[in-house]
């Protein structure tokens, strides 16, 4: 399932890790083929598509500065930051620029912080959260690792215990809250 940041990001070429400046870039150099003296009046529909694209890629980049979250390091680009950096990669994805181990005791710390771990296999880089809302229904975290070259991807995947009585919160909203306690704790 594809997000509106992704397909916005899609449209204008880029991946989601593209920064406010790219976004720009990007927009402006296909606006320019859109321009009604270019295309006439077969470029009015792309072009509020284009528009609503900018809007919601220029948001996303914007966000990601403003939480503390960032693309990842290229392999070939040392940050200086190695170990202090944690960022969203998606609605259900959180990379760790810290080793492995690390990026493990991190994501169980944070775990033990909002709930209780009902499940820790680190040989199979399993991890899972009982996280009990304010009204009292339950929600399992399943959490896995995946090690890249230069970061560690943690991703969440949440299931409702019982039924739920109450609206509850998103992945992609455990996802951000996640995020949010990990940098909080290590930026």
């Amino acid at each position: 399932m594809m997000t509106d940041a992704t397909r916005a990001f899609q449209l204008l070429g880029l991946t989601v890790d593209a920064s406010e400046d790219t976004v720009r870039a990007a927009f402006r150099n296909q606006v320019i083929g859109l321009h009604p003296d270019v295309v006439g009046d077969a470029g009015s529909e792309p072009t509020l598509a284009l528009l609503d694209a900018y809007r919601t890629a220029l948001h996303h980049a914007a966000r990601n500065l403003a939480d503390g979250t960032r693309p990842p390091p290229s392999a070939n680009t040392d940050s200086g930051e190695t170990g202090n950096t944690v960022w969203l990669v998606d609605h259900d994805t959180i990379a760790l620029a810290c080793p492995h181990e690390e990026a493990f005791a991190r994501v169980l710390e944070v775990g033990h912080a909002l709930g209780s771990i009902t499940y820790l296999d680190r040989e199979g880089e399993l991890l899972e959260v009982l996280l009990r809302t304010r009204l009292g229904d339950t929600v399992s975290l399943v959490i896995s690792f995946q090690g890249r070259t230069d970061w560690v991807e943690a991703f969440l995947t949440t299931q409702v215990l019982d039924t739920a009585k109450h609206e509850l919160p998103s992945t992609a909203q455990i996802t951000e809250l996640y995020a949010h306690q990990l940098v909080a704790r290590w930026s």
